[in-house]
């Protein structure tokens, strides 16, 4: 009886073994998960990467991009999702089509660092930064990466002077001279950085009132339903509770909103929630459901648009606009719809007339629909946020950088474009290098 016993514990024992082989992997994020959660967070940190990021660290670089003010994306992966997709260079190209916007992205997956843009090359700069940080973790280099990206078009040549001092004299004037100028440019700097984060608080406390409008007015709306309503199905109530969620995902986000993504990701969710309430709507009254449309032009907080109408911001020309019925309506009665207002300068404007610090606001309201904030905002204070040169992304590359291939990066891309990816504008160079299976975590 002895060795039946041994096989059948050998088996037991096998079968656990792959039973906790297969739960991590039954876990594994995907492209698609991935690619939706950057396109309303910067950062995606998968906890079940070999390389992952503390919390502490990724709000860190969230916050480094924010400030930027770049198109940069960032996941941190496991090497299986690079090995399943082909390659790290094969995953970072699904990752870009996946989110579908121009801009930079970097990614790690495993122990490879891959980065490329959609209207420029990047290449030496996440070569430089994989070459000076790799020795201190995969932190270390995503944090030199983006601050490379922000600056290559102030950083010059980077080379060094060729000519030395013509005089012992001569040279100790030129440094005195220097610290002097050194203590005056650090002086200005900080007095500026403090002015900007003053000004940045400022924005974000009058955008976190505006946000509590916005969810009061969802809020109220919910609270006119009920789940036990008989006269909702299944289908309803499960459309109701979607509504419900949603609203409280928009809740938090605006009253913990300290940067543009929470800002975006709080009028992302009302406006998904404010669709699910037409929905509930349209089942109560034994209607057709709603097509899920972009929100109403005018004032977002009427919900879902149910057409089309040609309007124009003074001085510009006319050109069409998502409208809700009732916004639709006064237009083709020849009066003005009532725009959602917020305070600006002193005074009640409309949103889309109060300045680049409601690009987040609106980003997250329309952004869903495809890419068509430039063309909707055309003559708007709003319309230069959305414009590429606005964003960094543009022809000439981002921020100043030049157009090219990405020849030489370890990457492994060679300065092809995405095949089709429809950006143009630029080829999607490769850049980074391999960490080699063991530089991080000792």
């Amino acid at each position: 009886m002895t060795a039946p016993r041994f096989r059948l514990g050998l088996l037991l024992v096998t079968l656990l073994g792959l039973a906790l082989v297969a739960a991590p992997a039954a876990q594994a994020a995907t492209v698609d998960a991935v690619a939706a959660s950057l396109r309303t967070d910067p950062v995606y940190n998968d906890p079940a990467a070999e390389n992952t990021l503390t919390a502490g660290q990724a709000d860190d670089l969230r916050d480094q991009i924010a400030a930027t003010g770049l198109p940069i994306f960032i996941a941190v992966l496991p090497g299986s999702m690079a090995t399943a997709a082909g390659g790290p260079d094969a995953l970072l190209r699904d990752l870009r089509n996946g989110v579908g916007r121009n801009g930079v992205y970097a990614v790690i997956a495993g122990n490879a660092f891959r980065a490329g843009s959609t209207s420029g090359s990047v290449t030496s700069i996440a070569d430089e930064a994989f070459a000076a940080q790799a020795s201190a973790g995969p932190y270390a280099v995503l944090e030199a990466f983006v601050a490379g990206v922000d600056t290559y078009d102030n950083s010059g040549s980077g080379g060094s002077s060729s000519s030395s001092s013509s005089s012992g004299g001569s040279g100790l004037g030129t440094f005195i001279l220097l610290l002097i100028l050194a203590l005056i440019a650090g002086v200005v700097i900080f007095f500026l950085v403090r002015r900007s984060r003053r000004s940045k608080a400022r924005e974000l406390a009058q955008m976190r009132a505006v946000l509590d409008e916005d969810v009061t007015s969802l809020g109220e709306r919910l609270g006119s339903f009920d789940l036990t309503d008989p006269r909702l199905d299944d289908a309803g109530r499960a459309d109701l509770q979607k509504a419900l969620d949603s609203y409280s995902r928009a809740s938090d986000a605006a009253a913990r909103a300290t940067s543009d993504g929470d800002i975006t990701r709080a009028t992302s969710e009302l406006q998904e929630g404010r669709y699910a309430l037409a929905c509930v709507e349209a089942r109560m009254d034994g209607r057709e459901l709603p097509q899920h449309r972009p929100p109403c032009f005018f004032d977002p907080r009427h919900g879902p648009s149910v057409t089309d109408v040609m309007w124009a911001s003074p001085g510009a020309p006319a050109h069409p606009v998502p409208a809700c019925a009732q916004c639709a309506g006064a237009l083709q009665a020849g009066a003005v719809p009532q725009a959602r207002e917020v305070e600006y300068a002193g005074r009640r404007v409309p949103y889309y007339d109060a300045g680049p610090a409601y690009a987040p606001y609106a980003r997250g309201y329309f952004d869903s629909f495809g890419q068509m904030l430039p063309a909707m905002f055309m003559g708007t204070l709003l319309a230069s946020a959305f414009m590429p040169a606005a964003t960094g992304v543009s022809t000439a590359g981002i921020g100043g950088m030049p157009m090219g291939d990405g020849g030489g990066s370890s990457g492994g891309f060679g300065g092809g474009d995405f095949g089709g990816g429809g950006f143009g504008g630029g080829d999607f160079g490769g850049g980074g290098g391999d960490f080699g299976g063991g530089d991080f975590g000792g």
